[in-house]
């Protein structure tokens, strides 16, 4: 295959390229098509060098011995740090977080701190929760009020690639069955996983749930699909940059995706995963970065947020501590998302006509059911923004008109994009205080 850039040509030899190559390869190419072929901090020169000694080298594949950087900086903060293995009714098996206590803190038998789950969005890990210095912390700022914080991790990221059948269903292989999963399985197998797993070790009838994008996604099909479940376990939702479908959505990442038919490639090349790289990858980057961090900036936010800024997020800061991004996820994650926007439903996965009438028994996949949510009571608030291109009001009135109970807020949130309610110093006292609050009280106000 050849690829021309600023009228060069490159030629990718695709049959005998080793996957996680191939993988590394196509993503430079897609940051440089969505710059315009400009490339700003190389020159073509050093582009070909870079490649040929960095990129195209075939990454170890064993995993790392010392301790891993989210650990490390979990203990650095001065908090305790626990990894739990979850296990969900497929056989996936889950990496979670936990942040029971501050280090020094004084075990007292009498006290029982109730449980709050951070869930990451798409191509996204918990990592993205430790980003942010100690004080502005969503994580560390829960415990510091007493609360059991965990950290999950969906299937198929940098940090959670694990199956009870390892050999059939090996993440480390691109074309492996490990693959085939979207958010769907997400919502009905990983989410209620984590929930009933964390109830079990907390002691506690119900927990908290806090999502990012995708992770609100997950919560809100659940719901459609099984409500009985979110009402009997989650006490409060809170979901930051709120995403239900992505019909009229102006996103850059949703609009080239579709245009260039990014899902139909990867499934004409048989490769089932997305950004997953090995950390020898992601030191790489997390080094570039620190150097290149208004570069790196530019692409992450051209990307998630259309390249708007919002000047809340401090660059250097971010930089300095940027790993695991992207994360990662399975090609049938992106392409089921990709059909939320060209069909202009929010349906179960489209597999064709034939394999339809297989698995659901008929030519279309079923929709997901929001009209469940005319019962909802979940005490939750919704935070929406003006400059969040994946927050389209429109897209989001699909369920707002059955949430019309008092114990739902939606909040607006001015002048911010989708990263801003991660990354900025400012959500801090915008949105994690008042999270806090409405917790401390037990109710939303």
């Amino acid at each position: 295959m050849n690829i021309y850039i600023k009228n060069q040509k490159y030629n990718f030899q695709i049959k005998n390229m080793p996957h996680r190559t191939l993988k590394i390869s196509f993503f430079l190419i897609f940051l440089v098509t969505i710059n315009h072929a400009d490339i700003t901090f190389m020159n073509i020169s050093s582009l070909k060098s870079f490649t040929k000694n960095i990129l195209l080298s075939e990454p170890s594949l064993k995993r790392e011995s010392k301790i891993p950087i989210y650990q490390k900086k979990i203990l650095e903060a001065g908090y305790s740090f626990e990894e739990h293995k979850i296990k969900t009714e497929d056989g996936y098996i889950l990496t979670a977080w936990r942040i029971p206590k501050k280090i020094n803190e004084k075990k007292n038998p009498n006290q029982k701190k109730k449980p709050i789950i951070l869930q990451h969005g798409l191509i996204d890990s918990s990592y993205t929760w430790l980003i942010l210095d100690k004080e502005y912390s969503l994580p560390f700022t829960l415990v510091d009020n007493g609360y059991d914080v965990w950290l999950t991790n969906t299937r198929g990221n940098a940090v959670c690639y694990e199956h009870e059948n390892n050999e059939e269903f090996d993440s480390r292989d691109a074309y492996s069955k490990y693959w085939d999963f979207s958010f769907h399985e997400m919502a009905i197998y990983d989410l209620p996983a984590n929930v009933n797993y964390i109830k079990m070790v907390s002691g506690f009838d119900k927990v908290s749930y806090i999502s990012h994008s995708q992770g609100g996604l997950i919560y809100f099909i659940l719901y459609s699909i099984n409500p009985s479940f979110i009402e009997k376990n989650i006490e409060f939702f809170f979901s930051l940059g709120t995403v239900v479908t992505t019909y009229t959505s102006n996103s850059k990442l949703i609009k080239y995706g579709s245009f260039f038919k990014m899902s139909d490639f990867l499934d004409f090349i048989h490769i089932k995963n997305n950004f997953v790289f090995d950390m020898e990858f992601y030191n790489i980057i997390g080094k570039f970065c620190k150097f290149f961090s208004s570069t790196c900036y530019f692409f992450v936010n051209f990307i998630i947020s259309n390249g708007y800024n919002t000047h809340r997020i401090n660059i250097k800061k971010l930089f300095s501590q940027f790993l695991f991004a992207p994360a990662g996820t399975s090609a049938k994650n992106l392409s089921h998302w990709n059909q939320i926007y060209l069909r202009k439903k929010l349906a179960q996965y489209d597999y064709g006509k034939k394999k339809n009438l297989e698995i659901y028994g008929k030519v279309e996949p079923p929709e997901y059911n929001l009209t469940q949510f005319i019962n909802y009571k979940v005490k939750t608030i919704l935070y929406i923004s003006d400059k969040d291109p994946f927050s389209n009001l429109d897209d989001l009135n699909h369920l707002f008109k059955y949430l019309n109970n008092s114990n739902v807020k939606i909040k607006k949130m001015e002048n911010y994009n989708h990263l801003d309610f991660l990354w900025s110093d400012d959500a801090k006292t915008d949105i994690y205080d008042e999270i806090i609050k409405d917790l401390n009280k037990g109710k939303i106000e």
